[in-house]
């Protein structure tokens, strides 16, 4: 059983986390400022990280509609999706994995929160809520689907 990869996407930076291999616990693992950048990591951290799967936070709308934001990372999980397909090809390696999306609603405004309760400074907190909101969405995952 592998890891798996906890994706927080923003409109600047992308936030990560990874489950430990037992997948109890997430962790906070990185922040990556766009999309290219994490598609140019993207497969040797699969590898490296031993990642069989990966689960992407969908921003629902309040009422739980699917608005704007949520239509862009329907259309980065497809853009993803195709990355690593072509990628794979082109190292001779499988690099699909599934790809999940979850509820992420509010995450971000967890994060900060956690945050501010740790102490951490607000000009210090803007580098950390990315991946502390992927740590946030990974566990709930975690906790939800007893991996």
């Amino acid at each position: 059983m592998g890891r798996i990869l906890g994706i927080d996407h923003g409109e600047k930076s992308i936030g990560l986390a990874l489950s430990d291999p037992m997948r109890i616990f997430a962790t906070p693992f990185a922040v990556i400022r766009g999309e290219k950048a994490l598609f140019a990591e993207l497969p040797e951290l699969i590898e490296d990280r031993e990642i069989d799967s990966i689960v992407l936070g969908l921003p629902f709308n309040m009422d739980g509609s699917i608005g704007p934001q949520a239509q862009r990372v329907l259309a980065f999980k497809a853009r993803m999706e195709k990355h690593l397909g072509s990628e794979g090809q082109r190292l001779g390696k499988a690099l699909q994995v599934p790809i999940e999306t979850v509820d992420e609603r509010l995450s971000s405004v967890e994060a900060d929160l956690k945050l501010q309760e740790g102490g951490v400074r607000r000009k210090d907190r803007g580098a950390l809520i990315d991946k502390v909101a992927a740590q946030i969405l990974l566990q709930g995952y975690l906790d939800q689907t007893g991996s």
